[in-house]
């Protein structure tokens, strides 16, 4: 993972820190230096699952498993909360509104 910039406004849920943009694997992520959370946003996230044809798979999967709100505000959306869901055993949150979605 290389650094590639910092973009402040998309704070870490948990840490309130801001997001630094890296470029991993030639995919751009928002990670937290502080607690290590990787942040997808909805348009990062199509374009990764559209390159390995899995887009359609893993909206209809994650719709589906919606289990609850999180206590974590979307980085994207605040005040708006994310969704917990849990999709082939792996827990992560999401956001109904842009369809960002986070890593920890």
């Amino acid at each position: 993972m290389t650094l590639e910039s910092s973009d402040a406004k998309f704070p870490c849920p948990t840490s309130q820190e801001p997001l630094t943009l890296r470029n991993y694997q030639q995919q751009e992520v928002y990670e937290c230096i502080h607690c290590w959370l990787h942040w997808l946003t909805g348009a990062q996230l199509a374009r990764l699952l559209q390159q390995r044809g899995e887009l359609e798979t893993f909206v209809a999967k994650a719709e589906r498993a919606l289990t609850s709100n999180t206590r974590r505000a979307c980085p994207q959306c605040r005040p708006v909360l994310l969704q917990s869901t849990k999709i082939d055993d792996v827990t992560l949150d999401y956001c109904l509104r842009c369809g960002g979605t986070l890593f920890d």
